[in-house]
C-alpha cells in the first residue's frame, strides 16, 4: 500500500468485502459470483513487477505479517491453552479453517499467487491465463485440498491475468475517463440489472475455497463480467457524496475487515437477528480499524501499513 490512493479502487474492494461478509452473515451464496474473483482480478490489475527480493519482502509486510498476527491472536482466544494441539491444523489453513478463522485461507492464496505472479516472464501472460483457465476448469469440483489452499492458485491466477490484460488497455486513470464519458446512467442501470440476472443463475456462484467453480466454464466467465460491471459502478458511486467516502473507508480495511469480521460475528453478534448481526459486524470492524489505525505498531502488526 501506498499513500496515494485511487478513490474508486477503494470503493471496489469496499463493495467486494462488504459482499464477503453479508454473505458469511445470511448464507446468501449468490454474491460469491464476483466477491472473492473480485479481489484476484484486482490484484492482477494494480500489479507492477518488481525485483524479487524487495517484492517479497514488501507483500511480507503488507500481508503476512498481519495474516500471522491475526492467526495466533484469534486462535488463542478460540483454543486458549489447546492451541498447542490445534497448532499443525492452523498452520496448514486451508480448508481446515472454518468459523472464525474461515477466510484466512485467503491471503495465503492471494501471497503464493502475487510471488509467482512477479516471477513470469513478460510476454507469457495471455497463454499464463489460459492455461490456469483450463486447470481450474479441470479442478472443479475435485476433493483436492491441500495446504493453504494452494489449489486454489490456478484460479487465482486465472484472474490475476485478466486484471493485468485489462491495465495494458485501460490503465486506471484511462478506465476512469471512459467509463466517465461513455458509460451513462441508462448504460450503467442496463449493466446493473444485467449483474443481478447473473448472480441469480442458478449454481453460477462461485466457493473458490471449496473448488466449487460453478458451472463449467461459464461460471468463471460470468465472475470475470460481473467484476467488469460492479468496476464501473465504483466510478460512478465514487463520486456520490458520503456513500463514496464510506465504501473506499470500507476498502481501505478490507484485510483488516477479513481477518476481523468472522470472530465478531460468531463471537459478539451470533445471537442476534441477521440484519443486527450484519451492521454489527460491519460497524466494529471499521471500529477496531480505526482504531489500529492510530498507533504505528498496531498498524503495521494489525493492517499491513509501513508508511507513516
Amino acid at each position: 500500500m501506498g499513500e496515494h490512493r485511487i478513490l474508486w479502487i477503494d470503493c471496489l474492494k469496499g463493495i467486494g468485502i462488504l459482499s464477503v461478509m453479508f454473505v458469511h452473515i445470511t448464507g446468501r451464496k449468490e454474491l460469491f459470483a464476483y466477491a472473492i474473483p473480485m479481489f484476484f482480478v484486482l490484484s492482477g490489475y494494480l500489479f507492477h513487477k518488481q525485483p524479487v527480493a524487495n517484492y517479497v519482502l514488501k507483500t511480507t509486510r503488507r500481508m503476512v505479517v498481519p495474516y500471522l498476527v491475526f492467526l495466533l491472536l484469534i486462535s488463542l482466544l478460540i483454543y486458549g491453552k489447546e492451541i498447542t494441539v490445534m497448532g499443525g491444523g492452523i498452520l496448514m489453513g486451508g480448508v481446515g479453517l472454518t468459523r472464525e478463522l474461515g477466510t484466512f485461507w485467503f491471503p495465503g492464496v492471494l501471497f503464493i499467487s502475487l510471488m509467482i505472479f512477479n516471477l513470469l516472464k513478460d510476454g507469457i501472460i495471455v497463454w499464463v491465463c489460459i492455461a490456469t483457465f483450463i486447470v481450474a476448469n479441470l479442478l472443479n469440483r475435485q476433493q483436492l485440498y491441500l495446504p493453504l489452499n494452494f489449489q486454489a492458485v490456478a484460479i487465482s491466477l486465472f484472474y490475476m491475468t485478466v486484471g493485468n490484460i485489462i491495465r495494458e488497455y485501460l490503465p486506471i486513470g484511462e478506465l476512469g475517463r471512459v467509463v466517465d464519458d461513455k458509460i451513462k446512467l441508462t448504460t450503467m442501470c442496463v449493466a446493473v440489472c444485467v449483474g443481478v440476472a447473473i448472480i441469480f443463475i442458478p449454481g453460477v456462484y462461485l466457493d473458490i475455497k471449496y473448488n466449487n467453480y460453478g458451472i463449467p466454464v461459464l461460471s468463471i466467465l460470468l465472475s470475470v463480467v460481473m467484476v467488469a460491471i460492479i468496476a464501473v459502478v465504483s466510478v460512478k458511486i465514487a463520486k456520490v457524496p458520503v456513500i463514496g467516502t464510506t465504501l473506499a473507508y470500507c476498502g481501505k480495511a478490507s484485510l483488516f475487515i477479513m481477518f476481523v469480521h468472522q470472530y465478531i460475528h460468531f463471537q459478539i453478534f451470533a445471537d442476534n437477528g441477521r440484519l443486527v448481526t450484519l451492521m454489527g459486524t460491519i460497524v466494529l470492524s471499521l471500529l477496531l480499524y480505526y482504531v489500529a489505525m492510530q498507533w504505528r505498531v498496531t498498524k503495521m502488526l494489525l493492517c499491513g501499513e509501513t508508511y507513516k
